[in-house]
Formats: structure tokens, C-alpha cells, sequence
């Protein structure tokens, strides 16, 4: 009764991550406009941290219990140490 669906894989969070590369530097729209996902948030909130005006970001995960707020908190934390690990250094 239960498989696995693939919503978190690394072409997954390659896609996210090049999306907001590209709309971070004002090219965004070129192709389909990705559908809603934890790692677009995630990637946002990334994006407006490190951005000139360095803006402080949280993301809130709340649900019922068993809603997966554990599991999407470790999502998310992959998806910025991701992120940071790509940042040149010094940068």
C-alpha cells in the first residue's frame, strides 16, 4: 500500500535550486514555472538572506501531529545546506 513517490530527490532539488539561481538574477520565466514545493520556499527564503539587502528569514513549519513538520524540517535544512555549500568563498 505504500511506495515511495519522488518529490525529494537531488534532480528534484536541482531544478528548484537552478530555478531560483536564475530568477535570483533576474532571468527567471524562461521556462514552465515550477509547481509549489517545500524547497521553493526554502530557496526563497535563501535568495532574500543573502540578497544585497540581507534580510532576516524564518520559515515556520506547523501541522497536527504526524503531519511530517519533522521530516519537512529536515528537507528544508538539506535544501540551505545545499545552497550554502555552493557559495563561493568570501562571497
Amino acid at each position: 500500500p505504500f511506495q515511495r513517490l519522488p518529490l525529494y530527490t537531488n534532480e528534484i532539488l536541482e531544478s528548484y535550486r537552478r530555478e531560483g539561481l536564475l530568477n535570483s538574477q533576474g532571468m527567471g520565466g524562461v521556462n514552465k514555472p515550477l509547481a509549489p514545493h517545500i524547497y521553493a520556499i526554502a530557496d526563497r527564503a535563501y535568495r532574500q538572506m543573502m540578497s544585497a539587502e540581507r534580510k532576516s528569514q524564518s520559515i515556520l513549519i506547523s501541522g497536527e501531529s504526524g503531519a511530517g513538520k519533522t521530516e519537512s524540517t529536515k528537507i528544508v535544512m538539506l535544501y540551505l545546506t545545499t545552497l550554502g555549500s555552493n557559495v563561493p568563498s568570501g562571497g
